[in-house]
């Protein structure tokens, strides 16, 4: 007899439930949003509707006051960045586009809506961010062939996108591509002036991008796109004189109103993610600069919300000046978190926000020389606390300073409810840094493209935390989709004199079988180990309960007894022992009978990395785990006391530490 859940009748049931479990979640502006907007698109490309040029407008192109950047090829930090953007930059003019670890060599015309690249591969070459390279180009000596190459490129968009069709004209890449052409036409300013022809061209075209852009704002997505079009928009207000698009300040009050909800009281971005986080960052001090210097008082209503970014992120800059690989976060990709701290510094003036001497183009690009030598005369500020709770944003971290140790644990929602797009199932997981090397990894992001890569990267088991029933916590789906959603529970923390350690809650399964939870617990003994405790109540008896820890791709795992395994490739020993778990499974590079084991710090590159699954059955109340310790490994004995009571023995040396739980709380002790 046919499993019925393996028939297409099942397979509609179970689409449409996922529909309706993550459009229940949507606000209905939303949706109306989305319908209008998918019904324009259908009706420009049935109609061919062509791409507005209003013609009679000339920009203004001195608003940005880019700084004197005669000595970008000097002695300073950011000598390695230029060597590498005059790299890209004379690869852009041969014709070579790479990033997203994908290169395309093109003729005369790029291929704007080439299908054989990823969407998100199209839209960088939509953005038009090489501007930055060429520009770098033509102060390094070469300004005739940097203009060359932006001409030829900004006149091949504007003749192979005029009609509204296509990655061109989605308002997030609009929103890019404005901004760096503005930036270019001020940058080439000597150039445009002698080439009326094109200017007047390239006038008509930012003008008409700009009104496109702000009729088609996306309150669909909302979030860090709706930021973006809103920098777009900023900038487009200062360089279009006289412009009919509206009023700076109706934008401004636009922007009030978003950083209200999206810059959480604790100083992150409401998306829960680090890599967003440092984007938005970036964006808003680029737009604060810019009101500043034409002269526009409006920069307030960003000053504060800068600050507070700029904060949690020195809270969760690791020590190698890297922020996590949480979520939908992508390391490398162009922006440097030490260089966006140091442009916070400047911008706010707050030598408490210097973490180091970076400065690097991005910061360059805004304040020159004279804000490189202001940063160094400041001294290096490092304020951070063993522990740090941002209790908005759902993160604890956990430092030894005296050893460049760290671990950061995500014990917050996966996302605003109405915005599931970077979503992981990934509560209760963590990273952990020892002697200033990743060792305990997430397994970060490969791709936006729906299918079986994105599917893993989003999933549990891609991920530091429990799995119950072979189930997601989070029903991620899709590319950018979420059903039910993990709900976090109470979290608990407490800070010793040499430990400090922090308990969290997974409903994650609610409204599914047995509705199981998950409770975290997780102690840092300084200078000897780390103690992942995991619980699960609830009626799950039976359910294969599995703990995933994911290694750096670096490293390796020799097993030494039946518990417990050597981390290989490190300076010195680093051990696991794990307790009460019922088998153990080491995995690398898997891609059947389900994809395991890999690792992608950047998009369009992943690399195998060695996981290691704990599993047991399923008995309520029970509990498992592991201990990583430094140098030796750790005797470990478990006791359950209670339905909810547990009494954890570490014998580590010639000391003996205790941790008590009784479902909900800790206690620990030496």
């Amino acid at each position: 007899m046919q499993d019925f859940r393996r028939t297409p009748v099942a397979a509609v049931l179970n689409q449409t439930r996922l529909y309706y479990h993550t459009l229940r979640y949507l606000h209905p502006d939303q949706i109306i949003c989305r319908i209008k907007r998918m019904a324009s698109r259908t009706i420009w490309r049935l109609t061919g509707r062509r791409a507005p040029m209003p013609t009679g407008v000339m920009l203004r192109t001195s608003f940005l006051d880019i700084p004197e950047s005669g000595n970008i090829t000097g002695a300073g930090p950011w000598e390695k960045e230029t060597r590498k953007a005059l790299f890209r930059a004379r690869q852009i003019r041969e014709g070579r586009f790479r990033w997203l670890n994908r290169e395309a060599v093109f003729g005369e015309d790029p291929g704007w809506n080439d299908k054989r690249f990823s969407r998100l591969w199209r839209y960088h070459l939509h953005y038009f961010g090489y501007v930055q390279d060429l520009i770098v180009l033509k102060l390094s000596g070469e300004p005739e062939a940097a203009y060359a190459t932006f001409r030829k490129l900004a006149r091949s968009w504007i003749r192979c996108n005029q009609r509204l069709e296509g990655d061109g004209w989605h308002p997030f890449t609009i929103s890019e591509r404005i901004v760096n052409w503005l930036i270019a036409a001020e940058a080439f300013k000597t150039e445009f002036e002698a080439d009326d022809r094109f200017r007047r061209v390239f006038s008509s075209s930012v003008v008409g991008q700009a009104e496109h852009l702000v009729r088609n704002l996306e309150y669909d997505v909302r979030g860090n796109h709706l930021l973006k079009n809103l920098r777009g928009v900023t900038v487009a207000l200062n360089a279009i004189p006289g412009s009919e698009m509206g009023k700076l300040e109706t934008t401004m009050g636009i922007y009030a109103d978003e950083l209200a909800e999206q810059v959480l009281p604790d100083g992150g971005h409401f998306e829960r993610n680090p890599g967003y986080h440092l984007e938005v960052l970036r964006d808003l001090i680029e737009v604060g600069v810019w009101l500043r210097r034409s002269g526009n008082g409006h920069f307030v209503v960003l000053d504060g919300a800068i600050r507070r970014m700029a904060v949690f992120l020195k809270k969760m800059l690791q020590s190698d000046f890297r922020i996590p690989l949480l979520k939908d976060t992508a390391l490398n990709e162009g922006i440097s978190p030490g260089d966006v701290l140091s442009t916070a510094a400047v911008y706010l003036d707050s030598p408490e926000l210097k973490v180091g001497n970076v400065y690097g183009l991005s910061a360059f690009r805004l304040f020159g020389v004279s804000g490189w030598n202001r940063l160094q005369r400041w001294p290096v500020s490092d304020c951070r606390k063993r522990m740090d709770i941002l209790p908005d944003s759902g993160f604890a971290l956990m430092r030894d300073g005296k050893d460049d140790t760290a671990l950061v644990l995500d014990f917050g929602k996966p996302c605003p409810e109405y915005l599931p797009a970077h979503a992981h199932a990934d509560l209760l997981s963590y990273e952990l840094v020892v002697h200033g090397r990743r060792v305990v990894v997430d397994s970060g992001v490969f791709e936006y493209a729906a299918g079986p890569w994105r599917d893993f990267f989003r999933s549990t088991r891609a991920h530091n935390t429990l799995s119950i029933g072979g189930r997601d916590q989070t029903e991620v789906w899709n590319s950018f989709r979420a059903a039910r959603r993990a709900t976090p529970g109470p979290v608990t923390w407490e800070n010793g004199d040499d430990w400090c350690g922090v308990q969290g809650v997974c409903r994650g399964y609610s409204g599914r079988a047995g509705s199981p939870v998950h409770v975290r617990t997780l102690i840092f003994q300084h200078g000897c180990f780390w103690i992942i405790l995991d619980a699960v109540y609830g009626n799950s008896a039976g359910s294969p309960v599995d703990s995933y820890i994911h290694l750096a791709p670096d490293l390796s795992l020799k097993r030494d007894t039946e518990t417990a395994w050597g981390i290989q490739s490190l300076a010195q020993p680093l051990w696991i022992t794990a307790f009460h778990a019922a088998e153990a499974e080491l995995v690398r590079g898997a891609r059947r009978p389900e994809i395991q084991g890999w690792y992608s710090e950047a998009h369009g590159n992943r690399v195998p990395n060695h996981v290691l699954r704990l599993r047991k059955t399923s008995d309520p109340g029970d509990a498992f785990g592991y201990v990583i310790s430094l140098k030796r490994k750790a005797d470990v004995n478990i006791d359950r006391v209670s339905p909810r009571g547990h009494v954890l023995d570490i014998h580590y040396g010639k000391n003996r530490f205790t941790l008590r739980t009784a479902g909900k709380g800790f206690q620990y002790s030496k």
